[in-house]
């Protein structure tokens, strides 16, 4: 889609990282855009028109060489060698000349009303033998842009060819980016489902990109398919090498490890990740499960029941409307920023975000003292402490060895970003509004249990939390501003792990400790009403302790699911991590899902639990998990133990652990069904109670694939910098330069499963 922003106003594009100019520019078709859109903040151009006014239309365009082997009556072209226009007029006859002006113009519309017309009576079209990927699709005739290459089947090439399907087809040509031009073809509802260009062909997840040497790959979401030279040697990777049909699915790849990847057209017309057939897609045929069809569909609409309830769970949250809003962090190291260095969130997506005095980290035992001396509100960035508590140049921070504990990025930076901008847009402001800042303070200190962090332990570690609430409160006064804390986000329990804290200590301990946090807000900002939300970042990964039965990760979900206004927005198993405390990537990626859910629960108002299994059950060898999913349906993602994918994305069991009281039980495969379960297959007769792990650690990392298909879009991408003090291994290729993800993933959890 085209957008343009309203006049005078700054429209931030998170996928460049920039503003959008005032003329406007193209940008992928999503819901942050059609947000915008009903904010009045961006006009959507109708696909029509698709440019600028000052823009005209671009056909395709080559020289004679170049012009599509494979003819189809209705192509249009602009040859570079003659400086004419030219078309087809009957296959026959080859290509004719057309003079420029009025009779162009006449032989375009006609391309184009003949391109119209046969979209709406053609037939699909079978893929060629031998496809490596099939569809039964729609391509108009005039589509063909990449010489030679693209035909009605799709993508040909030397033997394989890639196809596509999803509707009635219509194309916009003329679009420029980078100096070149670019055709999209779209639903006839105005969805963009691909584009391509001379050297590429881009379609739901799935990239055919033109290589130097003449040759080209196919790649999707895990990297290169299989690539082929210009002599039409064809090379696979381990990904897959085959497509298979299935029902309610427009693409389906089948990967040699047995799992899926599909795409499916939606209603509104979207393409759109699918590992399985949608729910409304699943006209009977019968299970290859334990369960019959019928209990499938009814466990399924039991999780979809629950979903639906949490998200209509009415919570009284304040609403963050002072002059001066207080977001603050508490808890131990990853809220604190421990080794997350070096700094990244220092540019303009941090709007008009404020900290006190030189960074958002604080100096005392008992007490909170700003770096630099002064409170005083300054703008918000991220920035490295010395052990003498000041700010370390960029310098200083790219010679510091490995593991060192110096305090850098916290999830608060990535939290103010993604919440400031949802937040500003739903009011209308998007530039700012300086009649309703919001300030950033983090107050944790590392290695502290629970009842370390309680109001009268000694030391009184909870002064720090009391403290820069006192600061902020007195900088608004100075201001004339009116004051109140708008979020606390808590990211603790490594070391209530560490000294072998039960569940139901925990759950008492974090119950009391919420308490005791909202009862000084209130102390301290006594006029203000409404419930306080609080965003936990669920314990795990490298912590996570087996012999306790992830007893502080399972203590967490009771806290969220009984304490209201208490929320787990993200778990700290899947990002980047520097196997131990977090990487700066990986602190900014927690903070920005945390902000993702404030703006969810604070402007949407709606409820929120995190993606988790509702309850297992077992017949057999069938094992089915009921999924929550907080957004779309049940997927893998990738997750990150240390600085590499964990594996288990590819797994027969993905990540998934059972036993029973004959010890390990062997899954054998696992897979997702309507929308929201996941089957998997045991290896053997269960003996006695099946109990069921999602994020066991088992010497691995405790890593979680699972999540739901959220698309919020992030407002940061990932980061690396050589010589920045980063190591080598975070320079992770299937992650620079992009957006992070924004998928909501499974929280870690433990329970035993019904008999059914």
């Amino acid at each position: 889609m085209y957008v343009v922003p309203k006049p005078g106003l700054k429209v931030s594009d998170p996928a460049q990282g920039d503003f959008l100019p005032e003329a406007g520019r193209a940008v992928a078709t999503s819901e942050y855009w059609r947000r915008r859109a009903k904010d009045g903040d961006v006009t959507i151009l109708p696909d029509e028109e698709g440019l600028p006014a000052q823009v005209a239309d671009i056909v395709a365009a080559g020289t004679t060489a170049e012009r599509p082997v494979l003819l189809r009556e209705g192509m249009f072209r602009f040859n570079r060698d003659t400086k004419r226009f030219e078309g087809v007029g009957e296959v026959g006859q080859g290509w004719a000349a057309f003079g420029s002006g009025a009779e162009a113009v006449a032989a375009a519309e006609a391309a184009r009303q003949y391109r119209d017309e046969t979209q709406e009576t053609a037939a699909p079209v079978a893929a060629a033998a031998g496809a490596i990927v099939g569809l039964d699709g729609r391509l108009a005739a005039a589509e063909q842009k990449v010489a030679g290459s693209l035909t009605p089947d799709g993508l040909r090439t030397q033997g394989p060819s890639v196809g596509w399907g999803g509707g009635l087809l219509r194309t916009i040509t003329g679009l420029v980016r980078n100096g070149i031009s670019i055709t999209y073809a779209t639903l006839l509802d105005g969805f963009s489902i691909f584009e391509y260009g001379p050297k590429h062909f881009a379609a739901g997840g799935l990239m055919v990109q033109r290589l130097a040497d003449g040759g080209w790959t196919l790649s999707g979401p895990r990297g290169v398919i299989l690539s082929w030279g210009p002599t039409g040697k064809i090379t696979y990777s381990d990904l897959p090498v085959r497509s298979i049909s299935m029902p309610g699915i427009t693409l389906v790849l089948r990967y040699l490890d047995g799992s899926f990847l599909g795409f499916r057209l939606t209603k509104g017309g979207y393409l759109r990740r699918a590992d399985y057939p949608a729910e409304d897609s699943i006209t009977g045929g019968g299970s290859s499960s334990a369960f019959t069809d019928a209990e499938m569909a009814a466990f399924a609409a039991e999780a979809r029941a629950y979903s639906d309830k949490v998200r209509r769970r009415v919570v009284d949250l304040r609403k963050p409307t002072a002059g001066l809003e207080l977001f603050i962090s508490y808890g131990q190291s990853h809220a604190a920023g421990w080794e997350t260095w070096p700094a990244l969130s220092k540019n303009d997506l941090l709007y008009d975000n404020l900290m006190m005095g030189m960074a958002v980290h604080g100096w005392g035992t008992a007490t909170w003292n700003p770096l630099g001396g002064s409170a005083t509100l300054t703008p918000l960035k991220a920035t490295v402490m010395s052990g003498t508590n000041t700010v370390m140049t960029d310098a200083e921070v790219a010679a510091l060895p490995f593991g060192a504990s110096n305090l850098g990025e916290t999830p608060l930076e990535g939290f103010a970003a993604q919440f400031r901008a949802a937040w500003l847009r739903a009011r209308g402001k998007p530039g700012g509004d300086p009649t309703n800042r919001f300030v950033f303070a983090s107050t944790g200190v590392g290695g502290m249990s629970v009842a370390e962090l309680m109001p009268g332990a000694s030391p009184n570690r909870f002064g720090r939390f009391q403290a820069a609430i006192a600061a902020a409160k007195a900088q608004a006064a100075a201001a004339g501003l009116t004051f109140g804390v708008g979020g606390i986000l808590y990211s603790q329990g490594q070391q209530d792990y560490a000294i072998g804290t039960s569940f139901s200590a925990y759950v008492t301990g974090l119950t009391n400790l919420i308490a005791a946090m909202r009862a000084e807000v209130a102390s301290q900002v006594p006029g203000q009403t409404g419930i306080v939300p609080i965003y936990l970042i669920q314990t795990g990964g490298q912590y996570t302790s087996d012999s306790q039965q992830l007893a502080i990760a399972r203590a967490q979900i009771e806290v969220a699911r009984t304490v209201p206004g208490v929320f787990i927005a993200a778990n700290d198993q899947a990002v980047p991590d520097k196997d131990d405390h977090l990487t700066s990537n990986g602190s900014r990626m927690s903070g920005c899902t945390a902000g993702k859910v404030a703006a969810k629960t604070l402007i949407d108002g709606e409820g929120f639990e995190c993606t988790r299994v509702i309850r297992w059950t077992v017949r057999g060898r069938t094992l089915v998990g009921l999924m929550h999913l907080p957004e779309g349906e049940v997927k893998v993602s990738t997750a990150y133990v240390g600085r590499a994918p964990s594996g288990i994305e590819t797994s027969t069991s993905r990540g998934i652990y059972a036993e029973d009281g004959a010890g390990v039980l062997p899954i054998e495969s696992t897979q997702f069904e309507r929308g929201r379960l996941v089957v998997a297959t045991l290896g053997r007769d269960p003996v006695g109670t099946v109990t069921v792990w999602v994020g066991r650690a088992g010497g691995a990392g405790a890593p979680i694939c699972l999540s739901d298909s959220d698309s919020t879009p992030i407002v940061y991408r990932y980061e690396y910098t050589a010589g920045s003090g980063q190591t080598a291994d975070e320079n992770i290729a299937d992650l620079v330069g992009l957006s992070y993800p924004s998928e909501n993933l499974c929280l870690a959890d433990v329970q035993a499963a019904t008999a059914a």
